[in-house]
């Protein structure tokens, strides 16, 4: 996975996109946390942050955004245009010319939104360094260009390490491909994320940024420092 250097000067936008039905303060302290984490490790400056819910919060009819989930996981590559969260997402962002690096955190459906989101900006801003944490997230296909970019987090029990996430469930990273003597195979990772990683976390899925009791482990780390730790590891140059 290409990583943020610790070294290299420059700005950088973060940005937290939920998933369906969410409170409008669900995503506050990762947020918060990455944006502490970007600049006590590295030279980036972050010049722009923000709360996004590319399906709406929880204002919002639930099954009309589960609908727009389920619609977006269906769009194929190339096409990711007609993407409702991926538009949503990029028109959150406002002017990001100046911005060097841009980390997307997508929880649950905020995830897809935010691979069809980097996959437009992509051909927009080709010059921007763009870089995703999936977290909780169904499983919706990665282009391959931005398949090293993408870290996917995935709750498992502390004890037995067996997942335990029913949204991380749904949906395929599967595709076809040929093996070397040419004979169609099905690979169901052929689209997944560069890197993923299991996350021990107290809870389910809506408990991955619980930073008090009783979502605090056996040594006394809550589920938020868990996961800021994979963060740490996935996105800086260490």
């Amino acid at each position: 996975m290409l990583k943020l250097s610790r070294t290299e000067a420059g700005k950088a936008a973060i940005f937290a996109a939920a998933g369906v039905y969410t409170s409008p303060t669900f995503m506050e302290d990762i947020l918060a946390a990455a944006v502490q984490l970007l600049e006590h490790n590295t030279r980036l400056q972050v010049a722009r942050s923000g709360l996004s819910f590319p399906y709406g919060d929880w204002s919002c009819g639930l099954l009309k955004q589960i609908r727009q989930v389920r619609r977006d996981m269906s769009i194929r590559r190339g096409a990711f245009e007609r993407s409702i969260g991926g538009r949503s997402l990029i028109g959150s962002f406002g002017d990001l010319s100046g911005v060097d690096a841009l980390l997307l955190i997508g929880h649950s459906g905020g995830g897809v939104a935010a691979v069809h989101a980097a996959s437009l900006l992509g051909a927009r801003l080709p010059g921007l360094d763009v870089h995703i944490v999936q977290i909780g997230c169904p499983r919706s296909a990665v282009p391959p260009e931005l398949q090293a970019r993408v870290r996917y987090l995935y709750a498992v029990h502390p004890a037995t390490g067996a997942a335990k996430d029913p949204i991380c469930r749904i949906g395929s990273w599967g595709g076809w491909e040929r093996s070397g003597l040419g004979v169609p195979r099905w690979n169901p990772l052929k689209l997944a994320p560069g890197l993923r990683a299991p996350v021990p976390i107290i809870g389910g899925h809506a408990d991955y940024f619980r930073d008090r009791p009783p979502f605090r482990n056996e040594d006394g780390r809550t589920n938020l420092e868990l996961v800021n730790e994979l963060l740490l590891a996935g996105l800086i140059d260490i």
